[in-house]
């Protein structure tokens, strides 16, 4: 579906107001509302700005696909980046740091939307995301 001059964050946002208990995300280990999404994406867009990210940014994400992953590259949007990438988080530190480089990306961040929190790589990957 295509709506001319709305923004996909922006339709997130209207229904969250508008139907926020509806799912919006359903992936393996978890599901989360309009209403959930929209907040977690907004909480961790604040994070984002506060490392860094803003307008024309580029965000590498390393994460398996989840509704963490989804909360983040809507994060990122938020932020005003521009460019994105999706790394699996099975990859090696080594595979992480070619398709950095190819990629032309200082870092990835991996994330927990949940807990709000964020790691930057290439610095030590956190234990557990």
């Amino acid at each position: 579906v295509v709506v001319p001059g709305v923004s996909v964050p922006e339709l997130i946002a209207v229904r969250a107001v508008e139907s926020p208990g509806v799912v919006a995300v359903e992936a393996a280990g978890g599901s989360l509302t309009f209403g959930e999404l929209d907040q977690r994406a907004d909480r961790l867009a604040q994070v984002l700005r506060g490392a860094g990210v803003g307008v024309g940014s580029s965000v590498a994400v390393l994460l398996d696909r989840s509704v963490d992953l989804v909360v983040a590259f809507l994060a990122a949007v938020l932020t005003g980046s521009r460019r994105f990438a999706h790394i699996e988080r099975l990859r090696t530190d080594a595979v992480v740091q070619a398709i950095l480089g190819l990629a032309r990306m200082p870092s990835a961040m991996t994330a927990d939307s949940s807990r709000m929190e964020i790691a930057m790589v290439p610095k030590k990957l956190p234990a557990t995301v």
